[in-house]
């Protein structure tokens, strides 16, 4: 409802002029604005059941129109996504967006303060729209739980209203802001916490505005208390402050007080303080009388201050109170950021030195004073400081810890701790190390700054480096530089030890091959293999499921391996090789001398030789005997010659005739002794071990050598010289020629061994065959004729006198491609034996070897 003022009295009427219409809606709060410099005020009224603000606006001439309607509805709606009930409660106007331009737009703003929301809504005017029609609110201030009440005001003096909104225990204050970072802040700005109180209502006003200056200041109904509290603001160089407790507590007399309001009440020039009281029934004001206002207090600080950094200044302000009263509190800033509290006038304070800044600094120091009254004054002075005279910080020490590793060795790639200390008088220091070589981190000399007194670093490439330390004191000063030489090992690669056996040990058949190895810092090995030497002579790989390791660090290794299988005689090198998991590779290597005894040599006689000979040999003795006794006889005469008969008959089913049809009447003792024996096997021939290839003599008539050596005759065709004595086989007619059997029909050869058969008992008109070494006989021997006696052949008689020294000849090099036991050609890739002289032979002649048939060498 809304009464006009009348011109005379009463000034009232007893009806109202005006009923706006609300819908039937509560209201719960007005306030009376002028929104717009062209408009008459208008009415705003909270209404908190439909939760929007009502605007009823005047007409363009004044004044309302009988039941008016609102003129503008402003929209309080909960934040998006949440099913809180918007309470507003309480309603008022500022210019909430001019701090940006700097002046004031002429457009009022509008705050609603929401309860239930915990927020005040803002909806800001806009020139370009001159119908006024806001709707939204464009910026939320989230305040303290459950607001009470709420004001607008100047409080920090930038002709921009700023707000206070309080709850029972808390008052909050939002200083508008440049446009550029959103007028407000969300938060507030100023929080004053009253424990225990009960505030129901705030307002704003200078309460103890000085002659000069003035500052707006808060007032707060306490219910708890029953009082008014009044906050002043407190002046300072760099801004308004608030105490933390009230300035004044003002009691509301007859019970606690209902509402608040300041204004001009009694035409003076300072504000009033108006206060209702419901249980009293009755209203209160607190006149502020500038006609009886209190003298402020006076003060000087002086001329200005001279000084050094580092030392101390001295300030006194001089204060009085006209009032006749005291100087209780002194607030001093020394312009340096630092501020203190105190009871007395006198104060000191230190300008700490600052390398960076171009002295001397001049400082503008103040102080606000205050007498008990709470009347303040203030008053600044300035402070000239010079630079101090810096003396040089002093290094003392300075230590290169290499870790915790038992050989005290600093390895590549591990960190070093680097100490260094020292001391400046002027204050702290800061520490600095040259790691010895350019490193990007470092200044212009190459030191590196520390984070503190020790540090550490790592060096990544083995070497002897150089390492400086020096510290420095806050002037940017050096001290002298201390120096230490270090050396920078690589990592040790890993070390491998074969324990099972010795250098050059002998060993023969299985052999174990067992080790160690140790890496460093105990780390895995990534790769391990073990070789060994083939019989080829290659370095082969055994494979890895034939290696058995204890662990992935191979902290003891075990390898099985057969020689007889895999190698040969002689030297066999066994090869360890490891790789950690960094890279590092180490190898070592054993050598061992294979020994394993030959084999057996190969019986190559076929069983029915070792058969025939059974039987043929007794036979034979008793031929030689009864031939040997009847060569005596005929010596005495007892015997004549030509007498006997036939000397052989069938041996049984083991084999043939034993030497064939008898000779004539006074032939040879039964012919030859080596006729076919059946095909049992062959010719029966001579005995003993042929010298070439070390193989029986059965059944052949072997060819000798002076030196009593015996050969099968392909053997003795194939040597040029004596595999014992060395004597030429055939320039110097070494080898007798087998003489054919004196048997007509006979031809197989014999040998004669030590038997000499005269001429004359050969039959009539022999001719011997031709030689098997033709190749030298430069004539077959003619046979004899009739009345001329036959010569006889060249006959091999045992040497009388010890046997020839066996000495080695000179003899050619031998032919590598061709076996000097068999003298048949070697073929490529077949497994062959050496001789240090040259010779070669097939393996399977060497077995029958004791000597070499080229130098005589003894064949191991």
């Amino acid at each position: 409802t809304v009464w006009y003022a009348q011109n005379s009295e009463p000034y009232f009427l007893d009806t109202p002029d005006v009923k706006l219409n609300c819908s039937k809606n509560p209201p719960a709060n007005i306030t009376i604005a002028k929104l717009r410099p062209s408009m008459y005020p208008s009415i705003l009224v909270t209404m908190p059941t439909v939760r929007n603000v009502y605007v009823f606006n005047q007409s363009d001439t004044g004044g309302f129109d009988p039941e008016q309607k609102p003129s503008m509805i402003l929209s309080v709606k909960s934040p998006q996504g949440t099913n809180l009930d918007n309470n507003p409660i309480n309603i008022t106007i500022g210019n909430f967006n001019g701090c940006g331009a700097g002046v004031f737009d002429g457009l009022y703003d509008i705050a609603v303060l929401n309860r239930k929301l915990n927020n005040v809504s803002i909806y800001l005017q806009s020139a370009d729209d001159p119908r006024f029609t806001i709707k939204e609110c464009q910026i939320t201030l989230l305040t303290p739980l459950d607001p009470v009440d709420f004001w607008c005001a100047d409080f920090n003096s930038d002709s921009f209203d700023d707000i206070v909104v309080i709850n029972a225990t808390q008052i909050s204050i939002w200083y508008q802001k440049n446009v550029l970072l959103g007028f407000f802040s969300p938060y507030p700005d100023v929080n004053i916490t009253l424990p225990g109180a009960q505030l129901t209502q705030v307002c704003a006003g200078d309460f103890n505005r000085p002659q000069t200056t003035s500052f707006v200041d808060i007032a707060v109904l306490d219910k708890a208390t029953k009082s008014i509290k009044i906050f002043y603001q407190q002046w300072s160089i760099n801004g308004v402050t608030w105490h933390q407790d009230w300035d004044v507590n003002l009691t509301v007399p007859n019970g606690a007080a209902s509402d608040i309001s300041v204004g001009l009440l009694n035409s003076g020039s300072d504000p009033d303080i108006l206060v209702t009281s419901v249980e009293a029934q009755a209203f209160y004001i607190y006149y502020r009388d500038s006609n009886t206002h209190r003298t402020q207090p006076t003060v000087d600080l002086g001329s200005e201050k001279t000084g050094t950094a580092d030392t101390a200044i001295s300030f006194t302000a001089v204060a009085q109170d006209p009032d006749g009263g005291d100087i209780v509190r002194f607030e001093w800033d020394f312009g340096d950021g630092s501020t203190t509290l105190t009871t007395s006038q006198t104060v000191s304070h230190n300008y700490t030195y600052n390398p960076a800044l171009p002295y001397p600094i001049t400082y503008v120091v103040s102080v606000v004073v205050y007498d008990d009254e709470g009347d303040r004054a203030w008053d600044n002075v300035t402070a000239r400081v010079s630079a101090r005279v810096n003396q040089p910080p002093t290094i003392t020490g300075f230590a290169i810890d290499k870790g915790d590793k038992p050989d005290n060795i600093l390895y590549e790639d591990h960190p070093a701790q680097i100490t260094i200390t020292g001391t400046d008088p002027e204050g702290p220091v800061r520490y600095y190390f040259d790691p010895g070589y350019p490193h990007p981190d470092a200044d212009a000399d190459n030191f590196i700054q520390m984070d503190g007194s020790v540090s550490e670093f790592t060096w990544t490439e083995p070497n002897t480096y150089e390492i400086r330390a020096r510290v420095r004191d806050q002037n940017g000063v050096y001290s002298a530089i201390l120096t230490k030489t270090i050396t920078v090992s690589p990592m040790p690669k890993p070390v491998i030890t074969i324990t099972s056996h010795l250098a050059n040990a002998e060993v023969k058949g299985i052999v174990t091959i067992r080790g160690t190895v140790s890496t460093f810092e105990n780390v895995d090995v990534a790769k391990g293999t073990i070789t060994y030497t083939n019989k080829k002579g290659i370095n082969t790989p055994f494979p890895s499921t034939a290696i058995k390791v204890a662990d992935k660090k191979w902290s003891l290794f075990e390898v099985e391996f057969n020689t007889k299988k895999d190698t040969k005689n002689g030297p066999c090198i066994i090869k360890v090789s490891v790789n950690d998991t960094r890279g590092l590779a180490s190898t070592t290597s054993l050598t061992l001398i294979i020994k394993n005894p030959p084999p057996p040599p190969v019986d190559n006689t076929p069983l029915y030789a070792g058969i025939t000979a059974a039987v043929v040999a007794p036979i034979a003795i008793i031929f030689f005997i009864r031939w040997r006794n009847k060569k005596k006889k005929e010596k005495q005469g007892v015997v004549p010659v030509g007498a006997g008969g036939p000397m052989g008959g069938t041996v049984g089913p083991m084999g043939g005739p034993m030497s064939g049809p008898g000779g004539p009447i006074g032939g040879p003792m039964g012919g030859p002794m080596s006729g076919p024996v059946g095909p049992m096997g062959g010719p029966m021939g001579g005995s003993g071990i042929c010298t070439s290839c070390k193989s029986p003599l059965l059944g052949e008539n072997p060819a000798l050598c002076e030196c009593g050596a015996k050969y099968h005759n392909n053997c003795a065709s194939r040597l040029d010289r004596c595999a014992r004595c060395g004597r030429m086989m055939r320039g110097e007619q070494n080898i007798a020629t087998p003489i054919p059997s004196p048997t007509a029909g006979y031809s197989q050869p014999y040998s004669q061994s030590s038997i000499n058969i005269p001429p004359s008992k050969l039959p009539a008109g022999y001719t011997p065959p031709v030689p098997a070494n033709q190749g030298q006989q430069t004539q077959k021997p003619a046979g004899p004729t009739a009345g001329q006696k036959a010569k006889p052949p060249l006959v091999v008689r045992p040497v009388s006198g010890p046997k020839p020294q066996q000495t080695p000849t000179n003899a050619p090099p031998p032919n590598p491609s061709i076996c000097l036991v068999c003298k048949m050609n070697i073929e490529p890739g077949k497994q062959v034996m050496a001789c240090t002289c040259g010779a070669k032979f097939h393996e399977r002649c060497s077995v029958k070897l004791i000597e070499c048939p080229n130098c005589h060498k003894k064949m191991i």
